[in-house]
C-alpha cells in the first residue's frame, strides 16, 4: 500500500495462483487509501501459458471461488 501511495497508483490488480483468500482484506486496506482493487486469480495451461483473470472491483472472495470452481492446480489445454 505504501509503495502505491508513494507512486500515486490509484488502481491495482491482485491475482494469486490458486488462492483468493486475502482479496477482501487487501481491498479493504487499499480502498481506505482511495486505491481501486481488481481482484482475480491465475490459471495455467498444459502449454505453460499463464492467464491472469481479473474481475470487477466489487467481486467478492466467495464469487471468485465460484468462478475458479475447478481445481486451481489443474492445468488446462488451450
Amino acid at each position: 500500500m505504501q509503495v502505491a501511495k508513494e507512486n500515486n497508483i490509484k488502481v491495482i490488480g491482485v491475482a494469486d495462483y490458486g488462492n483468493v483468500d486475502g482479496v477482501d482484506a487487501i481491498r479493504t486496506l487499499m480502498n481506505t487509501h482511495d486505491i481501486i482493487v481488481f481482484p482475480g486469480f491465475e490459471i495455467a495451461s498444459t502449454e505453460k501459458a499463464h492467464l491472469v483473470c481479473l474481475f470487477s472491483e466489487n467481486t467478492s472472495k466467495d464469487q471468485l471461488n465460484r468462478f475458479d470452481h475447478i481445481n486451481p492446480r489443474t492445468q488446462y489445454r488451450m
